[in-house]
């Protein structure tokens, strides 16, 4: 709303697609119109257009990814339409992503507000997040450089309208455990909604969930994976559909049709982790332990957006590691690259899902596969 009583022009960087597509069908739904997006399932035309556009003054704000800051052609652009038009703000949404991802895969995110200041000086940083730790959050104070005074915090994250689960399986009994619970929602729902199915589309009054997967496919733990849930899904003829990078240009009319309601269970990566708005997620399912609290509190919160009907329900199917001693060997400042290595071979709970990749070292599977921009 800032952005919109501006006699100006303004960006927001956003992280991942699913975000942007979906803050954009929501304004244009509160009628704001002039607004726009660039991202990689665009093709040159219509990127050139809507910066195009942007540098005549015909938009309020568009959405961009982090990483086009690095592009050179991009850098000239915005310092041109900088010499003709005045910046009012550039709103870094999901900013927590600068100090968790930064250091890590994305390093674009690193470089962004150096990157603001050098090409749209006169631009106001306005940095937003949910779920910035303590630590994170004193980390974003030095990337950004802004001091306490310029922070301001919710008086509360509670979210009491959200009912929370956890249940402890092996992996052999997965998909009987995610079963059990898929019976359970079922029950619930139907009891309390009136209702003869959950899984059944009804347009608007539909009741929609996610589950959500550390990754894509995996050939160690199938039935942990996006594929292999869907598969599950698909097999009990539950209209359902699946949203991670390895769908590419896929992914839009995915979204698309889960949001018009085409079918109510969708299986994800936390490519669909964030913001997306849709009122009608009355449960969400972490099939594998979250990569953190702070993404947990992400993830789950997609539940419970609708204040007329918002009690819901979020579970963690988890599998622990047969033995202890290789989650102590892995997560020891003293363990050597080589000990971890040969660890994680002998992995075969939901942390065979957090670390993997070219020879299963250490490396995040959003790292790897997700943030396609």
């Amino acid at each position: 709303m800032v952005c919109l009583l501006q006699p100006c022009i303004n960006f927001v960087v956003c992280p991942i697609i699913s975000l942007i597509q979906d803050q954009e069908v929501n304004a244009r739904e509160f009628g704001i119109d002039r607004v726009g997006r660039i991202e990689s399932q665009m093709n040159t035309s219509e990127k050139s257009e809507v910066l195009d556009k942007f540098g005549q003054g015909r938009y309020f704000f568009i959405w961009i990814a982090p990483e086009r800051f690095q592009m050179m052609d991009f850098r000239n652009q915005l310092s041109k339409i900088a010499s003709n038009r005045h910046f009012g703000y550039a709103v870094i949404d999901e900013v927590h992503c600068l100090s968790e991802w930064g250091h890590d895969f994305r390093v674009s995110y690193l470089k962004l507000h150096g990157t603001i200041k050098k090409f749209c000086p006169e631009a106001q940083t306005l940095a937003l997040t949910a779920t910035a730790s303590r630590n994170v959050l004193e980390d974003l104070l030095c990337e950004l450089e802004i001091t306490k005074a310029n922070v301001q915090t919710s008086t509360s994250l509670d979210r009491p309208e959200l009912s929370y689960h956890i249940i402890k399986t092996s992996e052999a009994d997965r998909a009987e455990n995610l079963q059990k619970i898929l019976d359970h929602l079922n029950d619930h729902f139907c009891t309390s909604e009136g209702i003869s199915s959950i899984f059944e589309p009804n347009g608007n009054n539909s009741i929609c969930g996610i589950i959500f997967c550390n990754t894509t496919a995996s050939p160690y733990t199938p039935l942990s994976s996006c594929d292999g849930v869907l598969g599950l899904l698909r097999s009990k003829n539950i209209a359902s559909d699946s949203y991670h990078s390895k769908k590419g240009d896929e992914r839009a009319l995915i979204q698309e049709r889960f949001l018009k309601n085409e079918y109510t269970v969708m299986t994800a990566t936390k490519a669909f982790g964030m913001g997306v708005n849709k009122k009608n997620v009355r449960y969400t399912i972490h099939n594998g332990l979250p990569w953190s609290i702070e993404a947990f509190y992400q993830e789950a919160g997609r539940a419970g957006r609708d204040p007329s009907r918002n009690s819901s329900e979020c579970f963690i199917l988890y599998s622990n590691e047969s033995d202890p001693t290789d989650v102590r060997t892995l997560f020891e400042e003293k363990t050597s690259v080589s000990k971890i290595r040969e660890a994680q071979e002998s992995l075969q709970g939901d942390l065979s899902t957090l670390f993997f990749g070219p020879s299963r070292f250490l490396v995040g599977s959003t790292g790897c596969q997700l943030w396609e921009v």
